[in-house]
């Protein structure tokens, strides 16, 4: 759908594919499920005194303020992986975070690559792939010609099939000199490497954020959810990344083929291209912003505050 919503408060216009999935089916929430579940939630959360949200005030501050005079309470605390990293307790913390065993192998690899020349790839902690869309993104990154760490889930594949019987045939042993694959990866001590030099993700919201401040470049592959909403604002708003796929060909039936050239070559841009160096310069920016809201600005003045208030029983 090329159709675009102009009427959303706090909100450039935004097409109707780059609404959360389910809502393109209508906008009307007596008609859609989903709409009718996210606008009861609204309603209901005008009803509490603080809502905390894991971003930073300016990153979306037009939202922000669109929301809190539609009455809602809203404080933005994020991003909470930097604030974690910068208590005393970091270590405590970032090890509590993992909802996998991690592969810290992947760290004395990473050690070994070129500043920037590493591509992160990791889809999440739930998001299911199709058994062709991980053998034809194996066959983008052999032919991209970039480094590699690539995060493959054991459960991530939707059908049966083991993860030899889906890489295509030689591509361990033709990729072992650039690339690395683990089941699990401690993604913010990867994404904080001075190797990484992109992270090919789903968009969950916490590896976006996650990314973002850390200064490194996305390349989106949205998989369910918000993610394809995130990544308008990666590409759009923001401007520190690029879509995996055209636009022309998330809107087409593209076939393999021409999916997997595709994918070669944002890969390939994402890396070394003009795009992907502008999209770097802007990560970069976002990620100084996003340390002074967490240390000295907006994000730990209303952490402060919240906790003051809660020690005090008076929530303003």
């Amino acid at each position: 759908m090329d159709r675009e919503i102009d009427f959303i408060p706090g909100l450039s216009p935004i097409a109707v594919r780059d609404l959360p999935k389910g809502f393109d089916v209508g906008l009307d929430p007596q008609n859609n499920s989903r709409l009718l579940l996210v606008c009861n939630i609204l309603e209901n959360a005008k009803q509490a005194d603080r809502i905390l949200v894991n971003s930073f005030f300016e990153l979306e501050s037009a939202v922000v303020q669109s929301l809190r005079e539609a009455g809602l309470h809203l404080d933005m605390v994020g991003p909470l992986f930097m604030m974690h990293s910068l208590s005393s307790l970091s270590s405590h913390a970032t090890a509590a975070a993992s909802l996998l065993p991690e592969d810290t192998s992947c760290l004395t690899w990473l050690d070994k690559q070129q500043e920037t020349s590493v591509l992160y790839v990791a889809f999440g902690s739930m998001s299911p792939m199709e058994e062709h869309t991980l053998t034809d993104l194996a066959h983008a990154l052999e032919a991209s010609n970039v480094n590699f760490l690539w995060v493959i889930r054991p459960d991530c594949m939707s059908g049966k099939a083991s993860l030899q019987q889906l890489l295509p045939k030689g591509f361990m042993e033709r990729t072992q000199n650039r690339g690395c694959v683990v089941s699990w990866a401690p993604q913010l001590a990867v994404l904080g490497h001075r190797s990484i030099g992109a992270f090919l993700t789903h968009c969950g919201w916490n590896s976006v954020l996650e990314s973002l401040s850390h200064g490194v470049p996305i390349l989106g592959f949205p998989q369910a959810a918000e993610q394809n909403t995130n990544l308008r604002f990666v590409v759009e708003d923001w401007k520190v990344g690029l879509s995996l796929f055209s636009e022309k060909q998330q809107k087409e039936s593209c076939n393999r083929s021409s999916m997997c050239s595709q994918a070669e070559h944002t890969i390939a841009e994402i890396m070394r291209g003009e795009r992907g160096t502008e999209a770097r310069k802007h990560a970069l920016e976002w990620k100084k912003i996003a340390m002074e809201a967490c240390t000295s600005g907006s994000s730990l003045l209303n952490l402060q505050r919240v906790a003051n208030e809660l020690i005090t029983g008076h929530l303003a």
